[in-house]
């Protein structure tokens, strides 16, 4: 039997005087406010295990504390352990030696840094500067320059006008060109790092051997007499051997360490009751300088403000609201996790630690990218997780939101951790965008109004579930993948291609892949796939939802042309993509 919670506030004499409507309190600034911190520039893209992610985990602490929401497990936090790239080892060493014979001791951390996939073998050698390491487009030769026994020492950066090599190949070209060891020199793009971080992004291919390392741009001039951004403008002049020497031996190790999941709880008020939990979560980790996942590979600070700092910020707003009104009859749970970007870690990990707590909930909501509601449509996904969830989803009333409900369970956010305990669960989202995983994803694109609206719903949807007398009961839903480039699969199986698709994840069809957009410079955009093209065919794989693409890209090889089918405007059009290795 369903109670209206205002009927149970009443008999149970819980609210003696009115409480704040979830339109008074969840309003645009209030919902919005801490999306502002975490998404700041100063928090570094909050990459899992960063500095920037524990500032916003201090702040998370905070703010709950002052609004009276609960620690549960007597703290706040929880713990678990987590790899996420490699850091500096204990034995690193960097020498180079001028042509005049002046000594630099160079730091490790500071003043250069190891490259993801270096070898720890020790190298030293004459050091030959080889500018951005390749001549044009069509050349990556060194101009046939000597470099056996030699460190190669060339700039990260590519060439003005010229189609982007990765470090990576101009590394393994200057060893087989003999080089016993590579230097890179000067920041990336429009980065605000002079060293490299240890992502495999800017590191060396597997296996290769030999030594490399990012060294701080102001070493160039010690080396050839140069400006820095004068050798990034194009001069290149200067290319030779430079006189001075290096020795190095370089050391990086797993950088393994304490995930955090932030925990608190509101206690419920139904003596019956609270001991079941209605979790409201989502993941506050993002991609740092576009450590891992990123979709445009610049070393940029990619600030996740959609992805989700959005998320993040709604859920501790309605933490804030229900700790205000305390007119919950089971005891809400507010989490924000850490690690979601490396495969959902943070959540698993949760649910793994707490099994009874996850026997006793009622609902878990997990909110994913709500920042950018667009013609009002909000999707959640998992209503056929538990019978009761269409019929609250088709009762939220608000105005200016139109809720679509979708009975699929994607499998690409925090939410699946805890569908895969058997907890009915709920996925808010409003949908991909071109700044996904890229540099591109800052407050200034967010959509506070629509933020508030999807708390608003969220707050209904958390009212109508806690009046029920009994706690759910599981139903098992078809899991599906979610987006197509940049998550694990169902089975675990990582990708070996990119291509740039961004689905239209609020578009119930069984007749293909809509396509909302693509991302820029990708497979998908150099091929000519445009925004409302609905994907049919993927090589021989036909396409009839994000499954089969899922299967496509499994299959798909990095390099090789695939002819795909879309429909536009009514008709088949074949066109020829070329994925790319996934990063």
């Amino acid at each position: 039997m369903v109670l209206l919670p205002a009927i149970l506030g009443l008999a149970m004499g819980l609210n003696s005087a009115p409480s704040p409507t979830p339109q008074q309190f969840l309003t645009p600034i209030e919902v919005g406010r801490h999306l502002r911190f975490f998404a700041s520039p100063a928090q570094e893209g909050r990459l899992t295990l960063s500095d920037g992610f524990l500032r916003s985990a201090e702040y998370v602490e905070s703010e709950m504390r002052k609004s009276g929401i609960k620690p549960f497990d007597k703290s706040y936090l929880h713990t678990y352990e987590i790899t996420v790239n490699r850091r500096l080892g204990p034995n690193n060493k960097l020498i180079i030696t001028t042509k005049s014979g002046k000594q630099l001791g160079l730091t490790a951390g500071k003043d250069y840094m190891p490259l993801a996939n270096t070898s720890e073998n020790p190298a030293k050698g004459e050091l030959v500067y080889v500018g951005f390491g390749y001549q044009s487009d069509a050349r990556n030769d060194f101009s046939g320059q000597d470099l056996t026994g030699k460190i190669a020492v060339m700039l990260r950066e590519t060439p003005p006008g010229a189609n982007p090599v990765a470090n990576a190949i101009k590394a393994e070209n200057a060893r087989k060109a003999g080089a016993v060891g590579v230097l890179f020199v000067g920041p990336y793009g429009k980065s605000p790092l002079d060293i490299a971080r240890t992502s495999s992004r800017q590191g060396l291919v597997r296996n290769s051997g030999i030594p490399g390392a990012s060294v701080a741009g102001k070493f160039l001039n010690d080396l050839t007499g140069f400006d820095v951004d004068k050798a990034m403008s194009g001069d290149l002049s200067f290319n030779g051997p430079t006189g001075a020497k290096a020795e190095m031996a370089l050391d990086l190790e797993p950088n393994t360490g304490k995930g955090i999941n932030i925990v608190g709880v509101i206690p419920g008020n139904d003596p019956a009751l609270k001991n079941q939990y209605i979790v409201l979560g989502g993941h506050l980790d993002h991609l740092g300088y576009g450590e891992v996942g990123s979709t445009s590979g610049t070393e940029e600070i990619h600030n996740g403000a959609d992805d989700n700092a959005s998320g993040a910020s709604t859920v501790l707003a309605l933490g804030e609201y229900f700790a205000k009104t305390r007119s919950n009859r089971r005891s809400i749970l507010i989490q924000l996790y850490s690690g979601e970007e490396i495969g959902l870690v943070g959540s698993a990990a949760w649910v793994r630690d707490h099994p009874a707590a996850v026997a006793k909930i009622h609902l878990m909501v997990n909110l994913d990218m709500v920042g950018r509601l667009r013609e009002g449509k909000l999707t959640v996904f998992g209503s056929n997780s538990a019978a009761e969830l269409t019929g609250i989803l088709g009762g939220v009333k608000i105005p200016g939101l139109n809720v679509l409900s979708n009975p699929d369970v994607p499998g690409n956010s925090d939410h699946a951790s805890f569908v895969r305990a058997g907890v009915p669960s709920l996925f808010g989202f409003t949908g991909l965008h071109t700044q996904y995983h890229n540099e591109g994803d800052t407050i200034d694109t967010i959509n506070f109004d629509g933020m508030a609206l999807t708390a608003q719903a969220v707050a209904q949807i958390v009212r109508a579930a806690d009046a029920y007398d009994y706690q759910f009961y599981f139903r098992k839903s078809k899991m599906t993948s979610g987006d197509a480039d940049n998550r694990p699969t169902n089975e675990g199986r990582t990708r070996r291609v990119r291509t740039g698709f961004i689905p239209d994840m609020s578009a119930a069809t069984s007749d293909g892949m809509l396509i909302q957009g693509v991302v820029g410079n990708s497979p998908a955009e150099k091929a000519g796939v445009k925004a409302g093209d609905k994907l049919v065919k993927f090589g021989e794989i036909v396409i009839k939802g994000i499954d089969d693409l899922q299967e496509a890209l499994q299959k798909a090889e990095p390099g090789k042309p695939t002819t795909i089918v879309v429909i536009r405007d009514g008709k088949r059009v074949e066109l020829q993509i070329t994925p790319e290795a996934a990063g």
